[in-house]
């Protein structure tokens, strides 16, 4: 019995499921840790500005995304398809491209920001959509412990890192600089994931077999449903 229960408790470490398990509960104790350091380094009305902005980014990289991972995921799975991939990061390349001054228009608009920081936030915004998806197409792939531990880095381990560096070097902390250090960290990051996940060689290999417009066709009746839930289950979340 002893035996047994030691041999499964063993087994259960040992697995890709505790793992993965590991490596969410550090991005939760890291993110845990961001919250405690943020308060005691920053002013109250700095960490309400910095919320505040940090709440918009986050709805607006949840519409930019549109759920398109949803139909990508379901493509992969049904025939192995990853050829998909470079059709849905080259729409995201085009995408960043031509929205760029409708970006920037809305969060001048909506966050009544100065220009500077206005194009900060678009940095962000850009790149923490792409390093987003990143970590989405991995699940598609079967790699999740990869994705895991590129999730932790990006939303657990660089804002703490962000932080620490700008609490230990700067006799203020404000959240202007710590946007600044953040967008630093998170391209450098963007740079290391696409070149190590392989999109970039996926887009060079796959670039000629592209067709956008029959990507979008396909992508967005199946995205656009999922999108429509995802949305309804945020709204329900923030009136409960």
């Amino acid at each position: 019995m002893i035996q047994s229960i030691k041999k499964s408790v063993l087994s259960f470490l040992s697995s890709s499921s505790f793992t993965k398990l590991l490596i969410r509960g550090i991005n939760l104790l890291l993110k845990f840790v961001f919250q405690i350091v943020i308060v005691k380094a920053i002013a109250i009305e700095h960490f309400g500005l910095y919320s505040y902005y940090r709440n918009v980014i986050n709805i607006t990289v949840f519409i930019m995304g549109f759920e398109i991972h949803q139909y990508v995921l379901r493509r992969i799975a049904a025939n192995q398809d990853k050829g998909i991939i470079a059709s849905q990061y080259i729409l995201y390349l085009k995408m960043y491209f031509l929205f760029i001054p409708f970006y920037y228009y809305f969060l001048y608009k909506i966050t009544d920001a100065n220009t500077g920081l206005s194009l900060l936030l678009l940095g962000i915004l850009i790149f923490e959509h792409f390093s987003g998806e990143q970590v989405k197409t991995l699940v598609a792939l079967k790699m999740s412990i990869r994705s895991n531990v590129q999730f932790t880095i990006r939303n657990g381990l660089i804002p703490l890192l962000a932080l620490g560096i700008i609490y230990i070097s700067f006799p203020l902390v404000t959240y202007e600089l710590l946007f600044k250090f953040y967008l630093l960290f998170l391209i450098l990051f963007a740079i290391y994931a696409t070149y190590h996940n392989g999109i970039v060689s996926t887009i060079i290999s796959e670039y000629k077999n592209v067709a956008i417009i029959e990507f979008i066709r396909d992508a967005v009746p199946v995205s656009s449903r999922y999108f429509l839930i995802s949305l309804m289950f945020n709204l329900a979340a923030v009136i409960d």
